[in-house]
Formats: structure tokens, C-alpha cells, sequence
């Protein structure tokens, strides 16, 4: 398995909807993001998590029929796996897991200098291994080649945390 759900402590999903609502609202299309450190500190005051420089939560905005490139987030060798936790309307949307038929076909492509260059495959060279709905919290293999994707007609929404010593720590399931 490449995901294990998990229980977080009690928390007000509206606060942290609240927080990220003005970036879902003023983007159009579907989006994958770092959120501003404010936003962050929020989040993870409210989710109990530890703060400080390492971490980091991505919003993902999962819009009608939307998927986002198969990759792997482990770029620089020290990220394992993150905290996926739904905000808004997510029964629809899924992490998919994949295994590379083609390494030859691997390619780094960075995002408008919002990240580093991520190593990417392209669908036609990967087999699904395996697939969850996000409509519950769950800690996620991002070292495995991965995507997501809306299945529904509504407009998904979805954290993805990640802080150190916790992400860098290898998958286990």
C-alpha cells in the first residue's frame, strides 16, 4: 500500500477553508500550490502539527475532470511522504500510485518557479498500481510516481503537509 489513513486530532475544517477560500475562489483552473507561510502557520495551529522554516502545505484545487501530471516529489532525495487531508468536496477526487514502464521517458519539468523540477512520466508509459479517495486524511507515499485527479463535477479541495523529521522519514504501510 502506498497510503495508511490517519487520525487527526479534532479540528475546524471551516477555519482552515476560511484561509485558502480567497485562493479557490480567484483561480479558475485547477491548481497545485505552496501556500503563504501565514496561511501555513494556521493550518498547522489548527491541525496540532509542529511549525517552523521546514514546513510546508500545498493546496490543491481539483477541478470537473482534472488530473495532474504523474511524478514523483522525491527530487531531491530527502522527501518521502506527506499528510493529505481534505478541505472541501473531495469524494470525487483520487491519488492514483503508478509504476514507470518506460524509465527512459522520465523528464523534469519545474512549475513557473513555484517548485523544483519535479521528475515526471508521461501516462502512456505508467501502470496504475493503485488508487484511494481522498475524502479522509491519509499519510501518502510522494516518493512512488503518484498523480491526482477529480473523478466528479464539483471542485475538489485538499492539503498536502509536509514538515521534517515526519516526510523525510521512508514510507512505511
Amino acid at each position: 500500500m502506498h497510503y495508511q489513513y490517519v487520525q487527526l486530532p479534532k479540528y475546524n475544517l471551516d477555519r482552515i477553508y476560511v484561509s485558502v477560500m480567497s485562493i479557490v475562489e480567484t483561480n479558475r483552473g485547477s491548481f497545485v500550490g505552496r501556500l503563504p507561510k501565514d496561511i501555513q502557520q494556521i493550518i498547522f495551529e489548527e491541525l496540532g502539527l509542529p511549525f517552523d522554516h521546514t514546513s510546508n502545505v500545498l493546496l490543491g484545487i481539483f477541478r470537473k475532470g482534472h488530473k495532474i501530471e504523474i511524478h514523483s516529489d522525491n527530487h531531491n532525495g530527502n522527501i518521502h511522504r506527506a499528510i493529505t487531508v481534505p478541505i472541501k468536496d473531495c469524494d470525487s477526487v483520487y491519488m492514483n500510485w503508478y509504476k514507470a514502464l518506460d524509465e527512459s521517458k522520465i523528464y523534469k519539468e519545474g512549475y513557473q518557479g513555484r517548485y523544483k523540477p519535479v521528475a515526471k512520466i508521461p501516462d502512456e508509459t505508467a501502470e496504475l498500481i493503485e488508487s484511494v479517495c481522498c475524502n479522509q486524511p491519509f499519510v501518502a507515499d510522494i516518493n512512488q510516481w503518484h498523480s491526482g485527479e477529480n473523478k466528479g463535477d464539483g471542485v475538489g479541495v485538499m492539503l498536502s503537509i509536509r514538515y521534517w523529521p515526519f516526510s523525510g522519514e521512508p514510507f512505511n504501510s
